[in-house]
């Protein structure tokens, strides 16, 4: 699911996406996330983010929405939707096709996928 939709223009809320991103992860909890990513954010700005509905910068956005697993490709689509001119260009994207992406979010959300993928390939 790709939560960075536009919609009639107006790009979605930073906010927003990062508890869509935040509800779609393996964590329950901020504290939780907090403690195994080591966002470099208070727990409290984490919570207000993910819970309260409060929008944070452009750049603290990128931060929390890399730790809950944002592809480059959609990092890149929320800087360019969001009007930055500067940060979309040194993320960097993904060259690889829909049908790959879908292949490799199948393998980041199934670790026993991974773990298959990665003794056939010998990796």
């Amino acid at each position: 699911m790709n939560v960075t939709q536009i919609t009639k223009g107006n790009p979605k809320k930073l906010h927003k996406i990062i508890q869509e991103k935040f509800r779609l992860s393996k964590y329950s909890n901020v504290k939780e996330w907090h403690k195994a990513t080591g966002v470099p954010y208070s727990e409290f700005t984490c919570t207000r983010i993910i819970f309260q509905d409060t929008e944070p910068a452009l750049e603290t956005a990128l931060v929390m929405l890399s730790l809950l697993g944002t592809t480059n490709n959609e990092l890149v689509q929320i800087c360019k939707d969001h009007g930055d001119k500067i940060w979309w260009r040194l993320i960097g994207g993904c060259d690889a096709s829909p049908k790959e992406m879908t292949i490799l979010e199948a393998l980041r959300n199934d670790p026993e996928k991974e773990k298959i993928v990665r003794s056939i390939l010998a990796l």
